[in-house]
């Protein structure tokens, strides 16, 4: 809970966030979630656009990404879940995403970094991404099958 202003009379936003290094499976009913997404390589997989219209979901770098990869991904290992499209500005560049199926924060020194933000909103049919990150070669989005 954030409170803005005193605690009798100030505004309250509730942020619903997921943190720890267990990898994860979303669901819609976690729709609204941020997930700080650490060191320990967590990866998360995103249920299938189908059945999460209206969800979105926000993934947060948390602490530098030195050992591991952190991926969020779609649902199956096959090409029924390449529905991630849109973009991401990377270093100030625009990195396209379309009919991907994985996204990546690079683990090595100085990639991913604290900061480094994604977003992700489904209509029913396919995932619409957004967001930024620093360093060039700390994101990538691929269609890994």
């Amino acid at each position: 809970v954030i409170t803005i202003g005193d605690t009798a009379a100030g505004l309250r936003y509730y942020e619903d966030i997921e943190e720890g290094t267990v990898d994860i499976t979303a669901t819609a009913a976690m729709s609204g979630r941020t997930f700080y997404l650490g060191t320990a390589g967590k990866d998360v997989t995103l249920p299938d656009a189908s059945a999460a219209s209206g969800v979105w979901y926000q993934f947060v770098v948390s602490a530098n990404v030195t050992t591991t990869n952190m991926l969020v991904q779609g649902p199956a290992a096959d090409a029924t879940d390449d529905e991630i499209y849109g973009t991401v500005t990377v270093a100030g560049v625009v990195t396209l995403c379309s009919a991907r199926d994985t996204l990546t924060f690079v683990a090595d020194t100085n990639e991913a970094i604290p900061g480094d933000w994604v977003e992700l909103r489904s209509d029913g049919t396919n995932w619409y991404l957004s967001g930024q990150v620093a360093t060039a070669s700390a994101f990538t989005c691929t269609d890994v099958d």
